[in-house]
């Protein structure tokens, strides 16, 4: 009996230190290049077409953090929205362009409003 009851306090403390510890890490600071937004838009030279849109959609769309991705082709304007507490670094994005044969201008990163 007294067993049981020294195994169930070591188990609440043990869960209380789990659970004090989790999201602590959860709010640490993400590492450059990356922040809590919901779109990053990406001005690219080189978008000519449909098809260059079609490719990149099918590229980013393979991102676990991608929601949805809009490609203007008259403004070269890459626009990847975000899923909620999802994020991409920087230097994937453009990773992904440039593995696609196009060049990136610039990236800008949008809060959600």
């Amino acid at each position: 009996m007294k067993n049981n009851k020294l195994i169930k306090t070591f188990s609440i403390i043990t869960l209380t230190i789990l659970l004090g510890v989790v999201p602590i890490g959860s709010f640490a600071s993400h590492p450059e290049g990356i922040a809590k937004t919901c779109k990053v838009e990406t001005k690219v030279n080189g978008l000519v077409c449909d098809f260059c849109a079609r490719s990149l959609d099918k590229i980013f769309k393979k991102q676990e953090a991608v929601e949805e991705i809009d490609v203007n082709l008259d403004d070269g304007l890459v626009s990847v929205f975000l899923k909620p507490q999802q994020d991409i670094e920087d230097k994937k994005i453009k990773q992904l362009i440039t593995d696609a044969g196009y060049s990136v201008v610039s990236l800008d990163r949008k809060d959600c409003e």
